[in-house]
């Protein structure tokens, strides 16, 4: 059962307090938004460039502590 989720926002000074109730967990609202815009290939909540820009975030955290992959390997 999703779980009430609160965010302390800090805007010009003053804090702002948001509770979320969600309906559903995060998986479900990434698939429903894959889902409506399949057609168009893109999704407005996170573009191609953001989703690899964290990829290559990543490989580099994984180079600069020698974690590596079978995957990883190239032939």
């Amino acid at each position: 059962m999703p779980v009430s989720i609160t965010h302390q926002a800090y805007r010009d000074g003053q804090a702002a307090e948001i509770i979320v109730t969600p309906d559903r967990d995060l998986f479900t609202y990434e698939s429903d938004m894959v889902a409506a815009h399949i057609a168009a290939r893109q999704a407005p909540a996170m573009l191609w460039a953001d989703s690899l820009g964290n990829m290559h975030l990543l490989d580099r955290w994984r180079q600069e502590i020698g974690l590596t992959f079978s995957q990883d390997e190239r032939c």
